[in-house]
């Protein structure tokens, strides 16, 4: 998360205070909890829509999903920093799966060599 948040804040100009050419303070970021709630309070967070279910009919009579899905818009600065974790966490978990398989052909080839 923390990659993320440095790349997302040094993609940003810094803003600059055209009386003095000082940089601007940042805006200030409301407190994280240090872990998230996964309890469903009202849906939000990430995970909150998936957890959240006040009724369980609702969740048996799910509509199915369209047939083509289209992107809808812009995605906001959490929802960005969001996708970039997933990338990331996705790219780092093929590389563990990758060195894995690598290390496995040799020990596979003597396996059938010994018995």
């Amino acid at each position: 998360m923390a990659v993320v948040h440095e790349r997302h804040n040094a993609s940003k100009p810094t803003q600059v205070d055209p009386k003095t050419g000082k940089p601007l303070p940042a805006t200030a970021v409301p407190p994280r909890s240090a872990s998230p709630s996964l309890d469903g309070d009202g849906g939000s967070g990430f995970f909150g829509s998936f957890f959240a279910s006040k009724n369980k009919k609702k969740m048996a009579a799910m509509e199915p999903p369209p047939a083509t899905l289209k992107a809808s818009g812009t995605l906001s600065e959490k929802e960005s920093q969001e996708v970039e974790v997933i990338k990331l966490l996705i790219t780092s978990y093929f590389n563990i799966v990758r060195r894995t398989m690598i290390d496995m052909v040799p020990k596979a080839i003597m396996l059938n060599l010994v018995t």
